[in-house]
């Protein structure tokens, strides 16, 4: 049976719906009898060390890999669509699997496009980010709500300002808030 193929991709900031959406066309997927795989990046355990999980408490069935290695070690030879969440988390490898397995998977992928400081999120160890996607992609841009002002947000404010503070912390409503272009507050740079 024919599918559908190529990238689709969802961004946005921190509590938009992008794993909202890629669990909402997961379903459609999965009632269209398409054989689905859904991975997540090991180092997201907020909600659920395996499943994928919203903010609010939905779950989907998910495979945790530490990598795109461990991401292609678990791939069944029947599988054809590839669900991936938060891929910021992972290694620059994301960019090359997907594009190189365009015409044999479709391919739902959900993450950050900005970092709490306003910065394409790179892809861990790289210089490269999300946007490297883009050009081979079906875009889904999401916003969410400005937590100051209710105003469109596409912004995800980390609420502490630390110069030591690591690039990538994993959290939710006690770490981050989202926020319009007027009430983003770029944090000081770390040296």
């Amino acid at each position: 049976m024919d599918f559908d193929r190529g990238i689709e991709l969802i961004v946005g900031p921190m509590f938009c719906g992008k794993t909202e959406e890629l669990m909402r066309r997961i379903r459609r997927a999965e009632i269209a009898k398409r054989k689905i795989q859904v991975f997540k990046p090991d180092i997201e355990t907020r909600f659920s060390k395996e499943d994928l999980a919203t903010h609010y408490g939905q779950l989907m069935q998910g495979i945790s890999v530490k990598d795109i290695g461990e991401l292609i070690r678990n791939l069944k030879e029947e599988t054809e669509i590839i669900g991936i969440d938060e891929i910021q988390f992972f290694d620059d490898k994301i960019i090359e699997f997907s594009i190189e397995n365009q015409r044999k998977y479709l391919f739902i992928l959900a993450g950050l496009s900005l970092d709490f400081r306003g910065e394409s999120f790179r892809f861990r160890d790289s210089e490269r980010h999300i946007g490297h996607l883009m050009p081979y992609s079906k875009i889904t841009s999401l916003n969410a709500i400005c937590n100051k002002c209710g105003r469109e947000a596409n912004y995800s404010q980390r609420l502490i300002d630390d110069p030591d503070s690591p690039l990538i912390k994993v959290g939710g409503e006690q770490d981050y808030e989202a926020r319009c272009i007027k009430h983003f507050i770029i944090p000081t740079k770390t040296q």
